[in-house]
């Protein structure tokens, strides 16, 4: 349930120099049902006991589908279901709640949390057509043996106002340290805002720091249009990202080349050296490394290794590690913040070790 040599956070991907990752989720409710938080616990019952079973029926992957209850999860494992957005934070608890997910955690779904359905799919990189055909091709099966709620020339009924219509909801996580750079991410934002997508940067925890260039893009509304016409609109509003983005980086080697070497090298060797690391100052340092490698002032590292690494020191992943004794600690730490710190920095170290400064003197100075 919780492998990490096979998850799909350790895969390539395409465009993953800005794209980190890329999610379809499709919700569906069961036609006469009531929205699950509206459910009894009988209902509530009855609706998980008609939708969990239906997931073996998915194939060829039936056998890695595993089913779990919420009220079952610990504290940690409901956690990590979070860290890898499958489960929404601070959740609620009600009747009948679980996910059903596959061993590798590209295909994954929510069962009675908001809508009595939501399938999701993740993949690494800039793969949001393959998450679509993973994801409409799950739920298509699971149509054939459950009836969905849907009203004609109207489309799926939701709990969620913005999810009535295709029921579909498309988002890229990307690093855009180009347009930060430039000053052109505000004006970005604005424009993407005007095609209805929601854009969420990434901030430390009680500050106003933005972390690792990180924005999530989503779709606003289901609203409106197919799937299908969702999705064009999606991949050509995200490949002319991609392509901004990637012009952008290319002219920092001309006007900024001191200032970005110069963030690139602290953030190296405070990666490198630290005794302790904390998850939102981790993330930073991954990514500006990260643009290092971007323009090729960081060698010996990978782009998947960047990406693994946002979730493998994210705190209820390393905790999950030390209570199944994948890695034991010698060092003298009382305090779980601080074993966790620790081991955060050593599985930061152990990716960097072959990570190294290629210092560039060919570009023009800051003016």
């Amino acid at each position: 349930m919780f492998a990490t040599s096979n998850a799909w956070y350790t895969y390539s991907g395409n465009d993953n120099d800005t794209v980190i990752s890329s999610r379809v989720r499709i919700m569906r409710n069961l036609k006469g049902c009531r929205f699950p938080a509206m459910l009894g616990k009988e209902e509530a019952e009855s609706v998980y006991q008609t939708i969990v079973p239906v997931f073996q029926n998915i194939s060829p992957a039936a056998a890695e589908f595993h089913p779990i209850r919420l009220d079952t999860l610990d504290g940690i494992a409901k956690k990590i279901f979070e860290e890898r957005n499958i489960l929404p934070v601070n959740l609620e608890p009600h009747f009948g709640m679980g996910v059903v997910v596959r061993d590798d955690g590209i295909l994954s779904a929510t069962v009675n949390i908001k809508d009595h359905i939501r399938l999701s799919a993740f993949y690494a990189g800039f793969e949001i057509e393959k998450c679509f055909v993973l994801a409409k091709t799950a739920i298509n099966k699971l149509g054939e043996s459950l009836e969905f709620s849907a009203v004609q020339d109207f489309g799926y009924l939701s709990s969620d106002i913005m999810n009535i219509g295709s029921g579909m909801k498309c988002s890229v996580l990307c690093s855009l340290p180009g347009h930060t750079w430039t000053n052109r991410i505000q004006k970005k934002i604005e424009a993407l805002t005007k095609q209805n997508f929601d854009i969420h940067a990434y901030y430390a925890q009680n500050g106003k720091r933005q972390l690792g260039y990180l924005y999530l893009i989503s779709t606003k509304s289901a609203a409106g249009s197919t799937d299908e016409l969702q999705l064009k609109t999606m991949m050509a509003a995200i490949d002319l990202l991609i392509n901004e983005e990637c012009e952008l980086r290319e002219s920092l080697l001309n006007t900024q080349l001191w200032r970005i070497q110069d963030e690139v090298i602290k953030a190296l060797s405070t990666a490198k050296n630290a005794y302790l690391l904390d998850a939102k100052d981790t993330i930073d340092l991954i990514f500006k490394i990260k643009l290092g490698i971007n323009l090729g002032l960081v060698t010996g590292l990978s782009y998947e290794a960047c990406t693994a690494l946002l979730y493998q020191i994210q705190t209820a992943h390393i905790a999950f590690l030390l209570l199944n004794g994948t890695i034991q600690l010698d060092e003298p730490l009382q305090v779980d913040e601080l074993r966790i710190e620790r081991i955060r920095a050593l599985l930061v170290q152990e990716v960097l070790k072959r990570a190294e400064i290629q210092f560039k003197t060919s570009a023009k100075f800051d003016s």
